[in-house]
């Protein structure tokens, strides 16, 4: 009996947000997301199928964001995940003397969500916005929950992302406590030479934990 109603709300639920895809106006060819999003869930959930798959993806809804605009906004609870088709993401803070504060970059085919909000449903404490023009697309708490529920083999997504965060924070930590800043500066000019084409001296040196005056120093010297 309970199989019987998992089925038939996984029926339901997939027809119904199918139809609904049906009468959404795209900004572009919807194709280009599926698979990119199809790749990333792959690459991350072994074993998925092709089932599983297409329902997770039905739930997801486009938002296109202006330069500048946020997707999230601290003082706000954050129940939604996204994917980045393209674009590049900020997330910051404002400290208390009312500093700018950049804590990470995100691009393209990256999920991304506040999980101090997301998870314990509190208040949001930082900010996600913009750097450039980004198509990104959405999924919401409770979507996430029934889709955990129907095929628990999506969980598996969750703590991968979990554990991609974690792992990310670790690096950012150990790059802070062990790497001079000019170090630092030609790490992140290595592996995001993307970025400094359009985040601000100020965005990379709060990034980076240096001064902006000194990060000017060490470009200086570098070019």
């Amino acid at each position: 009996m309970a199989r019987c109603l998992i089925w038939a709300e996984r029926s339901i639920t997939y027809i119904s947000h199918t139809c609904l895809c049906v009468f959404f106006v795209y900004p572009y060819d919807i194709n280009v997301f599926m698979n990119l999003l199809k790749n990333a869930i792959r690459e991350r959930v072994e074993g998925i199928s092709t089932e599983a798959l297409d329902f997770a993806i039905s739930l997801f809804r486009p938002r296109q964001l202006n330069k500048g605009e946020h997707w999230i906004t601290a003082g706000e609870h954050c129940d939604e995940i996204a994917f980045i088709e393209s674009g590049i993401l900020r997330i910051y803070a404002i400290s208390a003397t009312g500093e700018d504060i950049t804590y990470n970059f995100l691009m393209q085919q990256e999920f991304v969500t506040l999980f101090s909000s997301f998870s314990t449903r509190q208040l949001a404490v930082e900010n996600i916005c913009a750097l450039t023009d980004a198509q990104i697309y959405t999924i919401k708490r409770s979507d996430v929950e029934r889709v955990y529920r129907l095929y628990p083999i999506l969980q598996t997504l969750g703590r991968v992302e979990a554990e991609r965060v974690a792992i990310r924070v670790e690096k950012r930590i150990a790059m802070l406590q062990t790497l001079t800043a000019e170090a630092r500066y030609e790490a992140f000019t290595q592996q995001n030479s993307h970025i400094i084409q359009h985040a601000s001296l100020h965005q990379i040196a709060s990034f980076l934990g240096i001064t902006r005056q000194h990060l000017a120093r060490i470009r200086k010297k570098y070019s």
